[in-house]
């Protein structure tokens, strides 16, 4: 997340996102969006992102291996989808 979406930084403005005291994105809860294509390995750059839930989408592709390396990540939840590939453990 990048302050300045609106001038002052207020992710709690974005449906699905819940950012902590310090604007940092915290959770994104996009599921049953519809969707498409593959998850982005900038999904990575949320360095804060402690839970991320994308079910039931029309995702595919290899889930960006950065995601698993996170020490912050507590949730994840990919399910209903397409993904394909490894799922690389800790």
């Amino acid at each position: 997340y990048s302050p300045g979406l609106d001038g002052a930084g207020d992710c709690q403005q974005l449906a699905g996102v819940t950012c902590d005291h310090n604007g940092n994105v915290v959770e994104l809860d996009l599921n049953g969006l519809a969707l498409r294509g593959e998850l982005p390995s900038s999904i990575a750059d949320l360095t804060s992102l402690e839970r991320l839930a994308i079910s039931n989408n029309q995702l595919s592709g290899q889930l960006p291996p950065a995601i698993f390396s996170s020490p912050v990540l507590k949730r994840l939840d990919v399910t209903h989808n397409h993904f394909s590939g490894p799922i690389p453990c800790p």
